[in-house]
């Protein structure tokens, strides 16, 4: 009789020694130990197994419009956090601003790059706004009175800081490239604007990209670092930003009207 093991039994008789009532129940015996071992090895496979990487649904933009990947924000320890403050001290604050972005004077879309300090006098000293590295140096003549014009660039991490000055040597005569500089340094002294007896620095802030292609800007300079211009408003600590809020205020500027923020147009923050 066929038993379905693959072993043949006697209808009758014995099977070495066995009669047939229990060679059923050894057999029986043998099935379910080969039933618990199936479902022992089936566990163990399954444990060792990777486990299943859902599929992304893939999304779909409607016509017209581009999707963008998640945003992926980086570690805390990687963003870099900057204490920026003002280039010139309580002493001597300016009397009048030239703000971020105005197009009357600087060609639009983008308009003005920076924020333009300005005084009435020349003994407003500019200091170092933001601990840093020395990353360049470049002179020019001024076309009003011949003066030397310094324009420095200082790097700290990502970011950049410039300013234009005068009278460098008198108060640094020995800078080099890649020295330290620290916040309250003096650079100089603001230059002279045109025939008006005001002065002004042209104090700019941004993300900093080293030059490594040796491209000149628009003035046929090749400077050793490039600028993503940047509102600087966000970066101040809060006691400085409140300060030259203030200044903002109270500061000559003909063009409130159209230009009311420090920051405007294509630099204009959003509203909170």
């Amino acid at each position: 009789m066929e038993w379905g093991t693959g072993l043949d039994y006697p209808e009758s008789g014995s099977y070495k020694g066995k009669t047939k009532r229990e060679a059923r129940a050894i057999r029986r015996k043998i099935m379910q130990l080969v039933v618990i071992c199936l479902v022992a090895l089936s566990l163990v496979l399954a444990a060792c197994a990777p486990a299943a990487v859902p599929e992304e649904e893939e999304v779909v933009a409607p016509t017209g419009f581009t999707t963008t990947p998640p945003y992926n924000p980086q570690p805390e320890s990687t963003v870099q956090a900057i204490e920026l403050k003002l280039p010139f001290t309580i002493h001597h604050e300016p009397e009048g601003i030239m703000p971020m972005g105005e197009t009357i004077n600087h060609p639009p879309p983008m308009g003005h790059p920076g924020i333009d300090f300005q005084w009435s006098y020349k003994e407003a000293e500019i200091i170092v706004a933001l601990d840093g590295v020395l990353g360049g140096i470049i002179t020019e003549v001024s076309p009003v009175n011949g003066d030397t014009v310094y324009t420095i660039t200082v790097i700290t991490g990502d970011f950049g800081v410039r300013y234009e000055v005068v009278d460098l040597p008198k108060f640094n005569p020995n800078l080099q490239i890649g020295v330290k500089l620290v916040y309250g340094m003096i650079l100089g002294y603001h230059q002279a604007i045109g025939s008006s007896t005001w002065r002004m620095i042209h104090w700019t802030f941004g993300k900093a990209f080293e030059n490594k292609g040796r491209e000149a800007n628009p003035e046929g300079i090749i400077e050793t670092y490039y600028f993503e211009y940047l509102c600087p408003v966000e970066y101040f600590t809060e006691s400085e930003r409140l300060r030259l809020e203030q200044i903002w205020e109270d500061a000559n500027y003909n063009d409130k009207d159209e230009f009311p923020n420090l920051c405007n147009g294509y630099y204009e923050l959003p509203k909170q």
